[in-house]
């Protein structure tokens, strides 16, 4: 900031116009930093006047933009809408596409605040290609959280909750990063820690050499001094022994410290996927469509899948991944409930490898295993035939091998995945394609189905 205000001093002593705009409008940028938004606001205003009475609309309309940002931080809601507005109005703006993206959809969060959902959806449209752009995971988990928000509004039930899985896949991908930034820290901490007890061990070892070197020194002077010294050094080993325990016990501390973290994480995030469970239980309560009520019941499984994950990784000790035999037979026992099969017309037959799947693998992994056992149960079988649903998930030597057959009556004929408009299947090719993974297809007394999964991530 001191370097900012000298060289405002110095542009007004020269009389440099355009320089003093800029310089004026990069303080009113730090102020916006240090979260001092009045000062913002004084200093972009003044830096807007000059850049207008040079003509320099572009600029002014580049201030516009950050002024709009301040004002919404003050409550002014409207005025910095009017200025979003006239910025985006007058052509296209020279500013960083991330610093763009944020200004539409603050623009999207006022519109929507208003009540004017179909004037935020059509801001929504236009922002999707940037988005695509960025690689600001926070950004476009914010995105997709509107995007939902606003299509929630607009009685769109079934684009609502795609855009809110979205949002919950990268928000997954954030506490990842946040859960590998502190085992980082952690482990910086556990470093140091390490390096200043080797530290003071070695000058422990070098203060006995020493103190050993005169007791041989001054050994024949006299046997009082030499036992004396020796005494001393057995203090000293005692009391280094003593600091070592007691630095071991805090970074085991520490440590301990960081598995309650992250189990208190899946924790926060398994609560919070039950209670969105529940809204959607509360809400199909009150709709008698039966695809509305299908698509939400579509919903409520998918949503207790991911809730079935964070419960495994915080119930595990060690937090080392979620284990594939409890996670699948949880699952079965989940949808078999929720769409009141009898087990008695329709046997399930399991085949899974112990495997430690972790979090970027086990929640597309999931989501799939959940919409494949979802279509067989719903469609697969006849009412009056007696079902059979094999299920497998085998370690290969190069991957993962997903596997579901049933003796139903098969796929429709001209069968295509890639031509399909249904969301269950277009969520099965999304996680597939996230995990890289490979779809076959085919009849065989039933529908047999395989995804082959390349190089997945063990715990």
């Amino acid at each position: 900031m001191r370097i900012y205000q000298k060289s405002l001093a110095i542009k007004q002593s020269n009389g440099d116009s355009l320089g003093i705009a800029n310089t004026l409008n990069n303080i009113g940028l730090v102020y916006g930093y240090l979260e001092d938004h009045p000062q913002t606001v004084k200093h972009l205003k003044t830096a807007k006047k000059i850049y207008e009475s040079l003509n320099l609309s572009n600029e002014a309309r580049s201030v516009d933009v950050s002024l709009a940002a301040a004002l919404h931080e003050l409550g002014r809601e409207k005025e910095a809408k009017v200025l979003l507005n006239r910025a985006f109005d007058g052509g296209p703006l020279n500013i960083h596409i991330h610093e763009l993206i944020q200004a539409k959809l603050l623009l999207v969060k006022i519109n929507a605040s208003e009540g004017n959902y179909e004037k935020a959806s059509e801001l929504l449209l236009e922002i999707e290609p940037e988005i695509g752009k960025t690689n600001f995971i926070k950004t476009k988990s914010t995105f997709h959280e509107l995007k939902a928000y606003v299509q929630h509004a607009l009685n769109q039930p079934v684009e609502a909750y795609t855009s809110l899985l979205e949002h919950k896949l990268y928000l997954d991908t954030l506490i990842s990063e946040d859960k590998l930034s502190l085992e980082k820290e952690m482990e910086a901490k556990y470093l140091t820690r390490e390096k200043e007890s080797q530290i003071q061990i070695q000058k422990l070892q070098i203060l006995k050499n020493n103190r050993e070197r005169l007791i041989y020194i001054f050994a024949l002077l006299a046997l009082v001094l030499i036992l004396g010294l020796a005494y001393r050094l057995s203090i000293q080993r005692k009391r280094a022994n003593e600091l070592l325990s007691e630095k071991n016990t805090q970074i085991q501390s520490a440590l301990e410290e960081k598995e309650v973290l992250l189990k208190e994480i899946h924790h926060r995030v398994k609560n919070n996927l039950q209670i969105i469970s529940s809204l959607l239980s509360l809400q199909s309560r009150r709709i008698d469509d039966p695809k509305v009520l299908e698509a939400i019941q579509d919903g409520q499984n998918r949503v207790n899948s991911m809730a079935l994950i964070h419960e495994n990784l915080y119930q595990d000790e060690k937090l080392v991944g979620v284990d594939s035999q409890e996670y699948i037979n949880k699952l079965i026992d989940s949808l078999v409930n929720s769409y009141n099969i009898n087990p008695e017309n329709i046997t399930i037959t399991k085949n899974i490898d112990p495997l430690k799947l972790d979090v970027d693998t086990i929640i597309p992994l999931g989501l799939i295993l959940n919409e494949l056992i979802s279509n067989a149960l719903k469609y697969a079988f006849d009412k009056e035939q007696k079902g059979e649903l094999k299920l497998s998930l085998l370690q290969k030597s190069d991957g993962l091998l997903l596997s579901i057959a049933d003796n139903g009556r098969g796929m429709p004929p001209n069968f295509d995945i890639d031509t399909l408009k249904s969301l269950g299947f277009r969520l099965i090719k999304s996680f597939a394609k996230k995990l890289d993974g490979v779809i076959k297809i085919w009849n065989d007394r039933g529908s047999n189905i395989e995804i082959f999964i390349p190089q997945q991530k063990l715990s």
